[in-house]
């Protein structure tokens, strides 16, 4: 005793001495008949952050009692009593409690138990008590139940019926009344064996790892134990408990509120009797102290007497209900109808499908229903239906794998699930594929749901896939390995390693089929991660397996979140790999995992990859998208604790061009879980070969045999072998993958797409189809349920449940009618008649349901829409004519409603209680006002629903109002903090209305492609757009004479000096002839409307006035002082009669309004300050002088007053000033490199169009400008007079392309009706007209009921070849909104660019408050993604982009927009550019093939130096007079092949012999004039070009040269000068070797004719040497060599022969010219046989490598042939 406690001797050591006695103090129940007291609590409620929120309450109150005996207790309740309530005050309502009787039936049953030491063990329950009950009984024992141990405060798992939580007991003295307390807590969330039950949440994967697990239900439990000692102190009395448990729910965020479940209880001793324990009666079952979960759970929809009625009742619903209500009510109905056929058997479902199975809508409701109610009894159901034939074969294909997929795991019936889905895989083992797919891959996903709840999995469930497996694996057939690999995938067991396992280590199963295995084993690794990981690292370590397998095996290892050592191992496998696209793949996969370190999921795993990426070269962060990459874009809210990843995983293959494999996965991540809803995978291997696989227009059996006898004389050439195209696709869903395609299936439908029938005959079938009455409808279903059901301290259950159904109902009804059975000559009448309806409804609850009562918080919402339309339609196939005729609104629609609402709710089979959560607006005396008259206080009426806040849009069109209606239905209770609960629990509605300002019949439309063409003159006349190339030209010539030395700065000009600008130039003559003609516009305008013929007409002169209104206010914007002081008197009499001959011309020629709103677009980004920004008339006026009034034009053709104060400065008249002071100090000579001083900034450079750069360069003389403002301004003085005749030639181009602009005609492509018939028969609607021609498009749109002012148009002109401008304006006479944009190449900062310019002057307010809200995100997002940017005001209402190409891998960018400039330098693009120093910009249309050029290939030979695709050149090796493979198909297909020989006898000119099927063709040069042969006849010059129509082959004559195209077949051009030769090819030639090297492929570098890499470029070019017969001019040929001095380690004197022919003369010849190559030698010992054939050699071993001499030219002055 005093060993255990010290200081026991001391009486006042009462502490130490009472927890001695409480060590050995008995706690029992001492044969006594123990009475006690129960009062429990239920409550739940939501945290909203208010004082008095609505709350459920169930309330239980009884007695029972215990009997002691020797080893066993009983147990009874005697009385119990439970009652409910629902609001703020639950028990303050007037409404009696409800009592429900299946509680007070416990009463009868006796439970008995052993107690022990406070600890309770040994129950045993009746087995006829229901579970609810025995529940009740475990309540007082699990507070009863203690564990003592020798300490004051401890901490220990101790088991309860909870599970084995985490205890921390404390234990208190209560001296005085000599009692002792116990207090003990209980966390919840850490439990082994916890008592959990969990439906729909084997998709959601928890890592034990994150910080964040079990954060959306947290719970803890605390329990006070009262104890009563005897006097004699030798046993103690249990006199009180107080227990008290709460569960927190967030369904977002701690932050965002909280659902509340909260159970209290009170045990209380009220009396002590002397009586002896009988065991009862009643034949007894064990049972431990755990909450007894049922093996079918409660069903969420509560049971009212009889099952088979209350679900047939339901299905009758299903044909009888109101078309008004059906959507909704459909929805909830199908919800409990799967509720309530999950608690019935199959003995009740049998008849229920005899009865309804003849009724098509039931029986589609019937079969939704089943399919996702996931029990045994359905799923046999299923089976029976599927053995029987009574299943269509429509509905196998989505009830089977459905009612697989939803099958929920049954713990007691394992076998039995087993056993019956089994028998369904045995149905559909022979089936269609499709079918079989969806069918395993759905049973999959029940082995893994089975197995989510029992470990390890039974295997009877595994058998199945295994004996699949082994089957197909045995018959080698391909696509049932895969199908079985990816059902394997779906379970995800540990015990399928084995099998799987086998598949990637054997060799003889393909590429896919290991990559495939791979990614089932990263399945299964979810369960095992240890054990795969310990799989997949060797298999990523181990070279000999493909670079893509290796690649699935990274992303396995990754996904199963290894510790740092195996992410070591990953990275120090990486630093020792040769092959960089696997390098780069897990380099970016790593880096990618190192920056997500904001997600908790991944804190550990990204910090270990932070740590490994340390050991490789950083460097690897600049190779180009060529290699393999990965790439995540994460967010995470710290807040609500969400967040989501997208993962994009690209494998590039060398052999190909495009990715080979591409894998999209995305995941949601909250509350420490992950969810992967989507994931997609393509793989692409051999996409390119199926691309450009086409038909050869030539016979190929010549073709063959010719390739195939040159290609004999190189040595050992082997055909080029291209990959076995792999195309496969799959789409998994929530892990689980649903869907795939396999190579086999994809090549089977490519082929049988090959022989398809023409579209007229697939179309005309099509029309036969429809041509009886079509009415069909159906309907789709979607479920989504998650359940979890945990136990209480007082034995009844909590749950917390989410259930969702979206429902889609179509119907339709046809017919189509066709007048003659020529498709091309008929005429196609369709009607259409279809019904379409969407309901979605969702809940939320936490609470209790026993089945027979739910008591909790509801939270409900649902969507709503549908829309119904009749259509008529009539094609003219002959006249390409279309009309159509359909209903419309003629009263206010509901397009679509959504709500949401949040209750408490107390609900019996027969009665329901329910209360809103928020409280009401209490009703305060201050709040009132006196009334005289009545001598008394009146208090404010309130009521309880707000009114409806309505948002509308008008859509002039068809004169309705878009309406959204908002309705908030709960008080305006103001939450201390807004979140999301306090949302919840209110009540809202939003409804989106059709609101019809006119009631109109129906809509009625007419489409006519094509008419006659029209003279481009009033409505149709070019634009000021069309013309403003001529005026920029002027404007260049003027810059080109220097007249402009004002510096002006790399930014946009400030607004400041437009004004003074504007001001000065007002007495310009032709600002005189100007304001005259203003003067007299307006009767013009008036005069031309009344005298107009046509729409177009009336249009165009409507517009008149504002459009010289316009111009003359550009006129007087538009001049510098400087420059009128330097026009001379040639300049202004030629700006008179230029003014003059413009305004006459504007007279005659009014523009439209679309034309004139084009210009007043355009003006608002050319009036720029201190920018000249003239007219048309003013260039022309300026012409002379070289004033600068073409400025402007590259943004617009005149600036408008009121565009010019809305726009401010643009990029183009910035462009001008500054090409006027480019050699200022901020000159863009640097090139975006660091000059003598500061270094400039990317956005400070200003964009140039071509002419400007032209200009530019003329002026300096081609040479780079000094940097100082004096050496600018001499340049530009010295060279004014030199760079005149230059630009006036730049301008004359300008003029003349103005000029063809001008004289176009415009065609009418397109004019189209719509007409609405009001209800008071008036017609109303629009009428639609298009032109267009080679250069613009012009449209415009006008209503009918005023046609004199168009509403809408639109305009896209080829201002130059470099220059693309288009405007839309909209509105009463298109003058309401306008928008413009601008596409123009040029060059920005000495670099070849293309900008694009946006100019939204006015616009709807909607789409400003959008682009407001666009233009604050973005610059972050950008930020994010890494690019640069500084705050600065740019031009107001327009956004200007300018991209750069800096090198053929990177590109610079600048985005100007109003509040900030968003720049980046090193940008990498995907591609590669073909651009150089001598590059020039391209064309606008030419941009497009620039981009598809960069797949193309160039090889050129310049003299005596190749320069192979690959960039490499060399220039030693080649042979004379000989003929060398330059380029040629290296597959089977031998489609071509080109030759190449330096003829020495004329001056070493090359000739070019080229075979394209039995047609040869020879380019060669003879002294010094171009030569063509065609199978022998040569082609005069003359003759070119010559077109071989069989061959589609081109042969022309430019600039000297002769080009030789081929573009069905890949060969872009072939180029030939005499002395050099360039070849292009394209993608569409496949695959080609040659001394060009290889095309389409990087598998080998100087691969020679035999497949092997040369030891050097002489070896490689002289294996390419064709060799000729004896007398051919060609002495060379191809020679095994041997060592004449071998020297080798252990052998004495060896011989050696080469393994590659080396290149010699021949016999009797002698080497005029020789060189040195490395060649490798095969050995064998003295005396031993040399082989000598060169196929053969080309197989040994080599065993030295040395350099020896080869010949490369040869003279035969005593040459003996063989006859």
């Amino acid at each position: 005793m005093k060993a255990c406690c010290p200081g026991y001797e001391s009486i006042k050591d009462r502490g130490c001495q009472w927890f001695f006695l409480l060590i050995f103090v008995e706690i029992n129940f001492e044969n006594k008949k123990y009475e006690y007291d129960l009062e429990a609590n239920v409550t739940m409620s939501a945290s909203v952050q208010e004082k008095d929120v609505g709350k459920s309450v169930l309330r239980l109150t009884g007695k029972f009692y215990i009997v002691g005996g020797e080893q066993q207790n009983t147990l009874r309740f005697t009385s119990l009593k439970a009652e409910d309530a629902v609001g703020i005050h639950p028990w303050d309502t007037t409404a009696p409690p409800s009592q429900p009787q299946s509680f007070t039936s416990c009463v009868k049953y006796t439970y008995t138990f052993g107690y022990s030491n406070g600890k309770v063990h040994n129950i045993h329950v009746p087995r006829e008590a229901p579970d609810h009950c025995v529940n009740l009984a475990k309540g007082p024992m699990n507070s009863f139940h203690i564990t003592v141990k020798n300490d004051q405060e401890y901490n220990l798992q101790e088991d309860g019926i909870l599970g084995e939580c985490h205890t921390r007991y404390i234990i208190q003295d209560d001296r005085r009344n000599n009692r002792a307390i116990i207090t003990r807590t209980k966390d919840l969330n850490n439990c082994r064996n916890k008592v959990m039950r969990s439906i729909g949440m084997s998709y959601i994967q928890h890592n034990p790892n994150c910080l964040l697990k079990d954060r959306m239900v947290q719970g803890t439990a605390a329990f006070t134990m009262k104890l009563k000692y005897n006097s004699a102190g030798s046993s103690a009395q249990i006199t009180q408990v107080n227990a008290e448990q709460v569960y927190l729910v967030y369904p977002f965020s701690e932050a965002d509120g909280a659902g509340i479940m909260k159970v209290t209880q009170k045990l209380t001793l009220t009396d002590v009797k002397n009586e002896v324990a009988q065991l009862p009666q009643t034949q007894l079952e064990s049972a431990s102290i755990h909450f007894s979960l049922p093996e079918k759970l409660p069903p969420m929809t509560l049971v009212r007497g009889n099952l088979n009625q209350q679900i047939e009742e339901i299905l009758q619903q299903f044909d009888h209900l109101p078309q008004s209500i059906r959507a909704a009510i459909a929805s909830k109905r199908l919800l409990d109808l799967t509720q309530l056929i999950r608690v019935s058997n199959y003995e009740r479902l049998q008849p229920l499908w005899a009865k309804f199975a003849n009724r098509p809508t039931v029986r589609q409701a019937l079969l939704i229903a089943v399919t996702y109610a996931g029990t045994v009894d359905s799923l046999k159901l299923v089976k029976d239906k599927v053995l029987s034939g009574e299943l269509h074969q429509a509905e196998s294909y989505w009830v089977v794998p459905l009612t697989l997929h939803s099958a929920n795991p049954s713990i007691s019936k394992v076998e039995e699930t087993a056993r019956v889905a089994t028998e369904i895989l045995n149905k559909y083992r022979k089936s269609a594929f499709l079918l079989q797919k969806l069918v395993y891959l759905g049973f999959g996903s029940l082995v893994q749901k089975q197995c989510s709840q029992t470990r390890p999995c039974h295997s009877k469930l595994l058998e199945p896939l295994h004996s699949y497996l082994t089957e197909a694996t045995r018959e080698h057939n391909e696509n049932r390995i895969i199908l079985a690999l990816k059902a394997i995938g779906n379970a995800g067991q540990p015990a399928s390693l084995k099998q799987v396992k086998l598949l990637v280590d054997s060799d003889k199963y393909s590429e896919y089929i290991q990559a495939v295995a791979v990614q089932t084993l990263m399945k299964i690794g979810k369960q095992e991660p240890t054990k795969v990981q310990g799989i997949l690292l060797p298999i990523f370590m181990n070279p000999a397996h493909h670079v893509t397998v290796r690649m699935m095996a990274c992303i396995g290892l990754f996904e199963t979140n290894p510790a740092i050592p195996t992410v070591t191992a990953v990275a120090s496998t990486l630093l020792k790999e040769p092959n960089l696209q696997l390098v780069s793949f897990g380099y970016s996969h790593m880096k990618a995992l190192a920056n997500i370190r904001r997600i908790p999921l991944y804190y550990s795993l990204s910090s270990a990859c932070n740590v490994a990426i340390k050991l490789l070269n950083p460097r690897l962060d600049q190779l180009p998208y060529s290699y393999s990459k990965v790439v995540y874009l994460s967010g995470f809210n710290n807040v609500h604790r969400i967040g989501g990843l997208v993962k994009l995983y690209l494998m590039e293959n060398p052999k190909t061009m495009f990715p080979s494999n591409i894998i999209v996965n995305t995941e949601a991540v909250f509350a420490g879980a992950t969810v992967q809803p989507l994931e997609v995978a393509f793989q692409t291997q051999g996409l390119k070969d199926l691309i450009l696989k086409h038909h050869f227009p030539f016979s190929k059996s010549f073709a063959d045999q010719k390739i195939r006898d040159t290609e004999a004389k190189l040595p050992g050439f082997k055909e080029f072998s291209p990959e076995k195209p792999l195309l496969s696709a799959s789409v998994t869903m929530f892990g689980q993958e649903v869907v795939f395609a396999t190579p086999e299936e994809i090549l089977q439908i490519m082929k049988i797409q090959e022989e398809r029938p023409h579209w007229l005959q697939i179309l005309h079938k099509f029309f036969e189809i429809f041509k009886t009455n079509i009415n069909e409808q159906f309907t789709l279903a979607l479920m989504l349920e998650t359940r979890q059901v945990f136990g209480s301290c007082i034995g009844v259950p909590l749950e917390l449940s989410l259930n969702a159904i979206a429902k889609t109902h179509v119907s339709a009804k046809a017919r189509t009618e066709l007048s003659h059975d020529d498709l091309r000559q008929a005429k196609v009448q369709v009607q259409v008649d279809s019904n379409i309806d969407f309901h979605g409804y969702g809940k939320l609850s936490w609470g209790v349901n026993t089945g027979f009562l739910q008591n909790g918080v509801e939270m409900k919402a649902e969507v709503h829409t549908e829309g119904a339309g009749k259509l008529n339609v009539t094609v003219d196939m002959k006249n390409k004519n279309v009309k159509f005729e359909a209903g419309l609104l003629q009263r206010q629609t509901e397009l679509a409603r959504a709500s949401h609402e949040a209750h408490v709710v107390s609900r019996y089979p027969q009665s329901e209680k329910k209360a809103p959560i928020l409280p009401g607006l209490e009703i305060d005396i201050l709040d009132g006002h006196f009334n005289s008259g009545k001598g008394d206080v009146q208090q404010k009426s309130y009521s309880h629903k707000s009114g409806p806040k309505d948002v509308c849009y008008r859509v002039p069109v068809f004169h309705w109002m878009m309406c959204s209606e908002t309705t908030k239905e709960t008080e305006d209770v103001v939450p201390l903090q807004n979140t999301w609960m306090h949302f919840l629990c209110e009540r809202h509605e939003v409804k989106l209305l059709v609101r019809p300002g006119i009631a109109m019949d129906k809509i009625q439309g007419e489409i006519q492609i094509g008419s006659a063409t029209l003279r481009m003159r009033r409505d149709v006349r070019p634009s000021e757009a069309a013309k403003e190339g001529i005026g920029k030209a002027q404007k260049n010539a003027k810059h080109a004479k220097g007249h402009d030395p004002e510096p002006y700065a790399k930014s946009d000009s400030s607004p400041s000096s437009s004004s003074s600008s504007s001001s000065s130039s007002s007495s310009s003559p032709s600002a005189k002839k100007w304001q005259s003609k203003k003067r007299g516009d307006s009767s013009s305008s008036s005069d031309s409307d009344s005298d107009s013929d046509s729409d177009s007409d009336s249009d165009s002169d409507s517009s008149s006035s504002s459009d010289s209104d316009n111009k003359a206010a550009r006129y007087h914007g538009s001049k510098r002082p400087h420059q009128r002081k330097s026009r001379d008197g040639s300049s202004s009499s030629s700006s008179d009669s230029s003014s003059s001959s413009n305004s006459d011309s504007s007279n005659s020629d009014s523009s439209s309004s679309s034309s004139s709103s084009s210009s007043d677009s355009d003006s608002s980004s050319g009036s720029s300050s201190g920018s000249s920004s003239g007219s048309s008339s003013g260039s022309s006026s300026d012409s002379s002088s070289g004033s600068s009034s073409g400025s402007s034009s590259d943004s617009s053709s005149g600036s408008s007053s009121d565009s010019s104060s809305g726009s401010g400065s643009s990029s183009d008249s910035s462009s001008d000033s500054s090409s006027d002071s480019s050699s200022s100090s901020s000159s863009e000579s640097s090139e975006i490199s660091r000059k003598k001083g500061r270094r400039s900034e990317i956005y400070e450079f200003v964009f140039r169009s071509e002419r400007e750069q032209q200009s530019r360069k003329q002026q300096t003389g081609g040479r780079r400008r000094p940097s100082s403002s004096s050496g600018s301004s001499g340049s530009s003085d010295s060279g004014s007079s030199g760079s005149s005749s230059s630009s006036s030639s730049s301008s004359s181009s300008s003029e003349e392309y103005g000029r063809d602009s001008s004289s176009q005609k415009l065609e009418q492509v397109l004019s189209a009706h719509l007409h609405f018939i009001r209800g008071d028969k008036r017609l109303d609607g629009l009428s639609t007209v298009v032109y267009a021609s080679s250069s613009m498009v012009k449209m415009t749109v006008r209503n009918i009921m005023q046609p004199r002012n168009p509403v809408v148009c639109f305009e896209s002109a080829m201002v130059n070849p470099h220059k693309l401008r288009a405007s839309l304006q909209a509105g009463r006479n298109c003058q309401a909104y306008k928008v413009a944009a601008e596409v123009e190449t040029g060059w920005f900062a000495n670099h070849p660019a293309i900008q694009f310019k946006a100019q939204y002057p006015k616009v709807p307010a909607l789409v400003a408050s959008i682009g407001q809200q666009v233009s604050t995100v973005f610059p972050g997002a950008a930020y994010m993604m890494g690019f640069s940017q500084k705050i600065q005001r740019n031009p107001s209402q327009e956004t200007i982009l300018v991209i750069a190409l800096t090198d053929p891998r990177n590109y610079a960018m600048v985005l100007k927009m109003p509040t900030v400039t968003i720049y980046g330098e090193d940008c990498m693009l995907p591609f590669s550019l073909p651009i150089g120093s001598s590059t020039h910009t391209s064309k606008l249309w030419d941009v497009p093939s620039r981009i598809l050029a960069s797949l193309n290939g160039a090889c050129s030979v310049e003299g005596q130096k190749v320069i192979t695709f690959s960039g490499r050149s060399f220039d030693k090796g080649l042979a004379s007079d000989c003929f060398m493979s330059l380029l040629q198909d290296c597959t089977c297909d031998k489609k071509f092949m080109v030759l190449m020989k330096y003829d020495s006898h004329n001056d070493n000119y090359i000739q070019i012999k080229s075979n394209f099927g039995d047609t040869e063709i020879i380019l060669e040069n003879v002294s010094g004039k171009p030569i063509v042969k065609i199978n022998g006849t040569v082609k005069a010059m003359e003759s070119l070009p010559l077109r071989l129509e069989d061959l589609s082959i081109i042969i022309l004559q430019k600039d000297g040269k002769i080009i030789l195209s081929c573009p069905s077949l890949g060969l872009e051009e072939l180029q030939y000068g005499g002395l050099n030769v360039k070849v292009t090819v394209t993608p569409l030639i496949g695959y080609t070797c040659g001394l060009c090297e290889l095309y389409g492929a990087n598998e080998r570098q100087f691969r020679t004719p035999s497949g092997s890499s040369a030891k050097d470029e002489v070896s490689f070019a002289q294996s390419w040497v064709v060799s000729e017969a004896c007398d051919g001019a060609c002495k060379l040929q191809h020679s095994a060599v041997r060592h004449e001095n071998p020297i080798l380690i252990g052998e004495e004197n060896p011989q050696c022969v080469s393994n590659l022919p080396v290149l010699r003369c021949k016999e009797g010849c002698t080497a005029t010219k020789t060189t040195q190559t490395s060649v490798g030698f095969h050995c064998v010992s003295a005396g031993a046989t040399l082989p000598t054939e060169l196929t053969k050699l080309a197989e040994k071993s080599e065993d030295m490598v040395d350099t020896i001499e080869s010949h490369t030219s040869c003279s035969c002055n005593q040459q003996t042939c063989e006859s």
